[in-house]
């Protein structure tokens, strides 16, 4: 007997309720609408997106929401901006470069950060002495804090970033008002006899009078240690240690003819959506009558140099080097600066 076309009302009003609806790998979040034939399914979004009207206002999409930043309302505003895909995720990111504002439009948003401090200096001197180029160590990393699904209330917020610090000298912190801790600055130089400075990441140590020196502390969560110097030797010879990075300490010197690279920095992808290095230390220098090359580590940390140390590199927070050994004939001898930092707010459209 063939099935015949229900011609009048037989189904109770309301009676049909959910549990007698099955569009086909059905999911929560799922939206049901009309295409023109049948009913379907849309499939649910991602976090901040809205519902939008395709090309041909046919049927429903998911697109991004106009400037709203996981619930920021109306938008948020500061920075450089720009726009990146991982995945099936949009995001949006505001770098700042120099201290300004971000203004939330909206309402608080959920946002990810990176806020990297300024790197310490590279020791300087004017010549062969306990503060001689020879015995000279590397700035520390300027202390990195990466830190997910925090708040943005509504409103404007001041976000301060480390201006470059001159060689032999700490930068700056760096924060974020009303949403996250304030990095800690880049440990300074540790000059002949002296232990390295602590800092975000710690300097290095510089060359022992009586005995090596050790490097100074990182901050927990921020960075790690600089490396200790090495002793004198019988012609007032030495190294000195390299600073730390985000990613690792520092090189220690074992000799005077030791070469100590600077720590290595870590990767965040947060401003491009591609890794990039940020707050590596400064390297250390040596002391064997010839020109060194220590490496400042991934993360603008500075190399070893002469006549004068090299800087950190630019809004990256890496640690600025020592000059090297042989001296030239003339005097003084700079310590790199240590490196600007940066701040870069992130989050999902």
């Amino acid at each position: 007997m063939a099935i015949q076309k229900i011609t009048k009302d037989i189904i109770t009003d309301n009676a049909v309720d959910g549990t007698k609806i099955e569009l086909g790998s059905d999911a929560v979040g799922d939206i049901m609408y009309y295409n023109g034939t049948n009913y379907v399914s849309l499939p649910k979004g991602t976090a901040g997106q809205v519902l939008t009207m395709n090309a041909g206002a046919t049927a429903p999409e998911w697109g991004a929401g106009g400037g709203g930043g996981g619930g920021g309302g109306t938008g948020i505003t500061g920075g450089l901006e720009n726009d990146y895909t991982i995945g099936s995720t949009n995001y949006r990111s505001h770098t700042f470069l120099s201290t300004a504002d971000i203004v939330n439009n909206g309402s608080d948003a959920t946002i990810d950060v990176m806020i990297i401090a300024g790197g310490g200096g590279g020791s300087g001197g004017t010549g062969l002495s306990a503060e001689g180029g020879m015995h000279q160590s590397g700035g520390g990393a300027g202390g990195m804090i990466v830190q997910t699904g925090l708040t943005l209330p509504s409103g404007t917020h001041s976000v301060t970033v480390a201006a470059a610090g001159p060689g032999a000298a700490p930068g700056t912190p760096a924060s974020i008002a009303n949403v996250s801790h304030t990095a800690t600055v880049g440990g300074g130089q540790g000059v002949g006899g002296v232990n390295g400075k602590v800092g975000g990441s710690g300097s290095g140590g510089g060359v022992g009078n009586q005995g090596g020196t050790s490097g100074g502390a990182g901050t927990a969560g921020q960075g790690h240690n600089g490396g200790g110097g090495s002793d004198r030797d019988s012609g007032s010879s030495g190294a000195s240690g390299a600073g730390g990075g985000a990613g690792g300490a520092g090189d220690g010197a074992s000799s005077k003819s030791s070469i100590q690279h600077g720590g290595i920095g870590l990767q965040n992808n947060f401003r491009t959506g591609s890794n990039i290095y940020y707050a590596g230390g400064g390297a250390g220098g040596a002391g064997t009558n010839t020109f060194t090359t220590g490496n400042g580590g991934l993360g603008g940390g500075g190399g070893v140099g002469n006549p004068s140390g090299m800087d950190g590199g630019i809004n990256t927070g890496g640690g600025g080097a020592p000059y090297s050994d042989p001296l030239p004939s003339s005097a003084p001898y700079y310590g790199g600066r240590g490196g600007s930092g940066i701040v870069v707010i992130r989050y999902e459209l």
